[in-house]
């Protein structure tokens, strides 16, 4: 396959937000970026120049961190069904060996931080965030399970300062309740605008929602995702597919 990598440097921050993984063929109104034969990613520049190591895949482990904190509807954010979304990650991570920080008070920045350097290869992590004045910030929990709120750049900074980092992140959007139709208010864009700056720390992947998704789709998404994922290791192969087969299903 011939693989498609878009460099954007630091200094063009505003091209994140254009929709590149739905580029058409003008001359036939097809997709561009949904086939096994033109795999696409974007690429950033990161001054961490530590080598990625990676394990055999039966060894493979992730950290699913689902933070539910008890006095979040005091911020206007909705509740999670805590239950719900450990299932949708599990679901979606397959055979992947899970730890779990969903209890109230273990979805916390220094738990979270304490786990990883146990050397996890996946940190899946699902809860609110806002962006405030282009700044992404996280809506943890304290270790009394009330809000810590936790900016990107201190989320950043931690990961940064581990000996072993995740080989992958995927920050996905919540939704408490609703039929799976609506769309999936993700934090205001937080998540989008947290990715390039955990790429440019040195997490060798990161996949995190643009726009409005919804639980449908990530219903759809993440297990076949994670199921292609596990036949080669190929990220950008894996996303080529489940981008295909989401497009596919929304046409119909």
């Amino acid at each position: 396959p011939l693989r498609l990598r878009l460099f954007i440097g630091p200094s063009a921050p505003e091209l994140h937000n254009l929709r590149w993984e739905t580029l058409r063929d003008p001359q036939g109104d097809s997709s561009l970026l949904t086939s096994e034969s033109l795999l696409f990613s974007r690429y950033l520049s990161s001054f961490d120049w530590r080598p990625v190591r990676l394990r055999p895949q039966a060894e493979l482990r992730a950290l699913v961190v689902i933070a539910n904190p008890n006095d979040i509807t005091e911020y206007n954010m909705a509740a999670l069904n805590v239950a719900e979304e450990l299932d949708r990650a599990k679901s979606g991570l397959g055979k992947t060996p899970v730890t779990e920080l969903t209890s109230e008070g273990s979805a916390t920045l220094k738990n979270l931080i304490t786990h990883l350097r146990d050397g996890y290869d996946i940190l899946y992590l699902i809860g609110h965030g806002m962006l405030v004045e282009n700044e992404p910030w996280l809506w943890l929990e304290d270790e009394t399970g009330k809000t810590q709120r936790v900016s990107g750049v201190d989320l950043v900074t931690r990961l940064r300062e581990l000996e072993q980092r995740p080989r992958l992140i995927v920050l996905a959007s919540c939704q408490s309740a609703g039929t799976g139709e609506e769309p999936m208010i993700g934090g205001e864009g937080v998540l989008a605008a947290l990715g390039p700056r955990l790429a440019e720390a040195g997490i060798p992947a990161v996949i995190a929602m643009q726009g409005n998704v919804t639980i449908k789709t990530i219903n759809e998404f993440m297990p076949v995702f994670f199921q292609e994922l596990q036949r080669d290791g190929q990220i950008d192969r894996a996303m080529a597919e489940i981008a295909d087969l989401t497009l596919r299903r929304s046409g119909e």
